[in-house]
């Protein structure tokens, strides 16, 4: 393998065998101060849940290089991979400065990821309120994997607003009663 063409193979590969290794927490870390391999290495951290890559990813994000959309989606999820009251936190800070509508859901997604009470409070919200983020929200609440939320989902899918997204619904309380939390990327 070549790991100047593939880095993120390489990541791959590495977490596979080595996930929590902190050889490969380290090798990611200095990975992020490289351009050509900096979002392979924010989705590592994300995966391996990094706690050390929490700060670096934010301090990234907060930066003058945080400009590209991707960079910053991939930023999101991974510090939503992460985890956590920190990360919660951090995640709300960007959903209330953030207009571009992609980096919106990109947040909330990453929210759903958190797995937290916190988070789950924040996405119940925005359900109960949502006119035009429902499917984002929906599949946020996917990926918390939290399966307290289907009577919460049930009872929103009562709501006349609601019934033209029924199969988006009936999605993610499928996967929840599955365990499903996967995401498509």
């Amino acid at each position: 393998i070549d790991a100047k063409k593939s880095p993120g193979l390489v990541y791959s590969l590495v977490l596979r065998h080595f996930v929590g290794d902190a050889d490969v927490e380290n090798l990611l870390l200095n990975k992020l101060e490289s351009d050509k391999d900096k979002n392979s290495a924010i989705s590592a951290l994300g995966k391996i849940r990094s706690a050390r890559g929490l700060d670096r990813i934010v301090r990234l994000l907060d930066s003058d290089q945080a400009g590209k959309t991707f960079y910053r989606v991939r930023a999101y999820l991974a510090i939503g991979d992460i985890g956590g009251e920190k990360a919660l936190g951090y995640l709300q800070q960007y959903l209330q400065k953030e207009r571009n509508d992609l980096d919106r859901d990109s947040i909330l997604k990453a929210i759903g990821r958190t797995k937290t009470p916190g988070g789950k409070e924040i996405l119940v919200r925005r359900l109960e309120n949502a006119t035009t983020d429902v499917l984002v929200v929906l599949d946020a609440i996917k990926y918390s994997g939290d399966k307290s939320m289907i009577p919460i989902l049930e009872k929103e899918l009562a709501k006349p607003q609601n019934t033209r997204n029924k199969a988006e619904f009936q999605r993610v309380i499928d996967a929840l009663l599955k365990g499903d939390d996967s995401t498509p990327w």
